[in-house]
């Protein structure tokens, strides 16, 4: 069993191949007949070396792999929010290593299927906003290591329908559906999503945690739902909170 702080080192293959050349040697050393048996098949011997070697170069090529992974992964961090209408108006900050790319706003909806409706989510972009409030003309919202506070905005989409094929509801419109056909509550969460250069993924909740609401009739906007939010799901007990 190797050492768990050695696996956490940066150079542990290179330090199992020593630990493995240096048992080698031991025994090489102490054990004569052993040194005449590989005299006899050093083809295979070399066979075997050659082996470990390529095992070791993969190891440190993982490794390597793993650490620029890392060092080079976002991480989006929520610095204020506003909801105006069916619009959410978002700061976000990179405090991450690498660039935020794909900025979307994740809404997951639940509730008790009913007809042909059953729960889901579905995504929307994020569209990062100017200093001078015009739309960033942008490839994917890009986000920068260490930019700080900036602006996004954009409309949560959802997904009600059973069918896989029918596209994402607005927000009102999936709400709407849902209370009339009878439903009285449902849980909604809002999550901002987004991915590094190396396709690793980071989440972060708008709100710090799901909700669950009553429906109203005629559908409801993003603010009705933020406003709404008294009814609030600790475990499996519904409390009345702010």
């Amino acid at each position: 069993m190797i050492p768990k702080h050695l696996l956490q080192h940066k150079n542990w293959p290179w330090l199992v191949g020593l630990i493995v050349i240096v048992l080698i040697g031991g025994i090489l050393w102490y054990f004569p007949s052993v040194r005449s048996g590989i005299n006899r098949n050093q083809g295979a011997i070399s066979v075997l070396l050659t082996a470990m070697l390529v095992l070791l170069y993969f190891g440190q090529y993982w490794l390597q792999s793993r650490q620029f992974q890392v060092q080079n992964k976002p991480h989006l961090e929520i610095q204020e929010y506003e909801v105006d209408g069916k619009q959410l108006e978002i700061w976000l900050s990179n405090q991450g290593n690498g660039v935020a790319t794909d900025i979307e706003l994740e809404t997951r909806i639940d509730f008790e299927p009913v007809s042909d409706f059953s729960p889901g989510s579905d995504r929307s972009r994020l569209r990062r906003v100017d200093e001078d409030g015009t739309y960033a003309n942008r490839v994917g919202n890009s986000l920068q290591s260490g930019e700080h506070r900036v602006r996004f905005v954009g409309e949560p989409l959802t997904d009600i329908s059973a069918d896989d094929s029918v596209g994402g509801h607005g927000l009102m419109a999936a709400t709407d559906r849902l209370a009339v056909e009878g439903l009285d509550k449902i849980t909604l969460e809002f999550v901002v999503t987004n991915e590094g250069l190396l396709g690793n993924t980071d989440r972060e909740s708008v709100f710090g945690r799901e909700m669950t609401i009553e429906l109203e009739d005629g559908g409801m906007t993003l603010e009705d739902v933020y406003h709404a939010r008294g009814i609030r799901k600790f475990g499996d007990t519904e409390v009345q909170g702010v």
